[in-house]
């Protein structure tokens, strides 16, 4: 991730990301199936966000993921992830 920072405590992000599919589960009639198979394994993605340094050593921020590439195997509809993200940073040290 690319950050820029037009204050100190104010920055905004930008860069890609990569998505590997761990599992895929899906339940039904009190039964858990393994669907993995049924999606690619993984995804590439493209994050934008903003982020507040509120501290020297906390901060918050807001990121949003637009997946580029189709998560599904098996059919001709194209499938993409867009996941919103709000997150809370720590500086240790």
């Amino acid at each position: 991730m690319i950050q820029y920072f037009p204050v100190k405590q104010l920055y905004f992000e930008f860069g890609p990301q990569l998505g590997i599919l761990a599992s895929a589960q899906d339940k039904g009639g009190g039964t858990n199936y393994n669907v993995k198979d049924d999606f690619a394994p993984t995804q590439v993605g493209l994050n934008i966000g903003v982020g507040v340094k509120a501290t020297y050593s906390l901060g918050f921020y807001g990121r949003y993921n637009f997946g580029l590439t189709d998560v599904s195997r098996f059919d001709n509809i194209v499938d993409h992830s867009y996941v919103g993200q709000l997150g809370m940073s720590i500086r240790l040290k």
